[in-house]
């Protein structure tokens, strides 16, 4: 960033030229207006910053001298001043000041000045944009602008062709004509992107158009286009709506990312990685209504490691939690997607099947219940007892009630001896039936 500072008290000269120079910005300083356009006359600024009082004339009178100017009307004018004057404020802005602020608070001026030079440096900017044009010329010079700040532009002619793309291709901003030739519509294109259940609902969308219509234009809001540019588009403008657009989008990203990290986290158990009790005792009752009104087969298996205590006496929990993360690894693995594989509590793990019969159920139990036997988890010895129960097909049972079964079947395995399946049909539990 390169800034001209027109400052008569070489004391804020200094100051000011620390601050930018500390933003690794080019400072060139004076305090008179005339000199002032001396040198504007011979070097190019990316922005003004002027006092209120000048040396020669003041600082209002010389920010409208400049705007009066078109090579001007675009440079952003910032000025420093200590007066309180709301009236002086006021004329001040109406000469073409961008922004005032006060001399006693310069670390609010800096800040501003931070985000500035990122603004005119490029920075902060980055992403894919579904391009749709039908006139070469126009591409070209959009192009030109989005390009060199870090945006990859994929051009369409046409709305059929962009709207293909976005099956295999991710974008953070749709940019488009109105009037697109043959075919659909700019307007057309918005509707398909912004209709009920469309996934590319929250893809922010700028449309651009030479014909500018105060109808079209409420239409497109209506439909929620993001923003609406009239052509001929500022370089600067463009800039600045596709930049804050593209950083909006990648902020809900982030902040939509975290929730899902924390919804998983929620219903994760950490040490092991299965689905933890409050994610079963959410889930698993809808599983049991939803295969209780189809009538379809659903199973459950609760798995019970054997004598774990004395393993964590003899080893250390060290050890215990090397053994508990090796069975659930074993345990999800041998799940299909649609099972439930989950960490109960301590050493006692649940697994829902649906559509899994009670003799399916038997047969899976008995091959975890094998497989445990020869893991030996961190290199200790370990065997676990199973308790399964199914939900007949001929009544509703609730998931609770299939939770006490499979609990009194591990019950009875551990009776039996341990290291072995046992099968409890609902009906067995006391009070079961609804």
């Amino acid at each position: 960033m390169k800034a001209l500072v027109i400052e008569p008290s070489k004391l804020y000269q200094e100051i000011l030229t620390q601050t930018l120079n500390g933003l690794d910005s080019e400072v060139v300083c004076t305090g008179r207006a005339d000199e002032a356009k001396d040198i504007m006359a011979s070097q190019v600024f990316d922005c003004l910053i002027v006092s209120m009082l000048l040396g020669d004339i003041a600082g209002p009178i010389f920010c409208a001298q400049v705007r009066s100017e078109r090579r001007y009307s675009q440079l952003p004018i910032f000025m420093l001043t200590a007066s309180q004057d709301k009236s002086a404020l006021e004329d001040a802005m109406k000469s073409g000041i961008t922004e005032i602020f006060h001399k006693d608070d310069l670390s609010i001026f800096r800040n501003y000045l931070c985000t500035f030079e990122e603004r005119i440096e490029g920075k902060g900017v980055s992403g894919t944009v579904l391009y749709v044009e039908d006139c070469p010329v126009i591409a070209k010079i959009t192009k030109h602008i989005l390009e060199p700040i870090g945006l990859t532009l994929h051009h369409f002619i046409n709305a059929e062709d962009a709207i293909e793309s976005l099956s295999s291709q991710a974008y953070d901003l749709i940019l488009t004509d109105v009037i697109l030739g043959k075919g659909m519509s700019g307007l057309g294109l918005v509707r398909a992107l912004r209709s009920e259940n469309s996934p590319y609902a929250e893809i922010p969308i700028i449309v651009m158009t030479g014909a500018d219509d105060t109808a079209r234009r409420i239409e497109f809001l209506h439909f929620g286009v993001s923003d609406y540019l009239s052509k001929p588009v500022l370089k600067e403008e463009l800039l600045l709506r596709v930049k804050n657009l593209i950083t909006h989008k990648k902020l809900l990203d982030k902040i939509k990312s975290q929730e899902v990290q924390l919804r998983r986290l929620a219903m994760t158990d950490q040490l092991t990685g299965l689905k933890n009790r409050h994610y079963l005792m959410s889930e698993g009752p809808a599983r049991v209504s939803q295969s209780n009104r189809h009538k379809l087969p659903l199973s459950m298996i609760m798995v019970d490691l054997d004598w774990f205590k004395k393993i964590n006496d003899d080893y250390g929990h060290e050890k215990g939690d090397g053994v508990l993360s090796e069975v659930g690894e074993l345990l999800r693995s041998s799940c299909r997607n649609e099972d439930i594989s989950s960490r109960f509590g301590g050493e006692e793990f649940l697994l829902l099947l649906p559509h899994c019969n009670e003799t399916d159920a038997k047969v899976m139990a008995e091959r975890l219940r094998e497989k445990i036997e020869v893991l030996k988890p961190v290199g200790v010895l370990i065997t676990a007892s199973f308790g399964v129960a199914s939900l007949p097909l001929d009544r509703s049972y609730t998931f609770f009630q299939l939770f006490s079964a499979s609990d009194k079947a591990v019950y009875q395995s551990k009776s039996s001896g341990r290291n072995c399946v046992t099968v409890c049909a609902v009906t067995d539990v006391e009070g079961s039936f609804i």
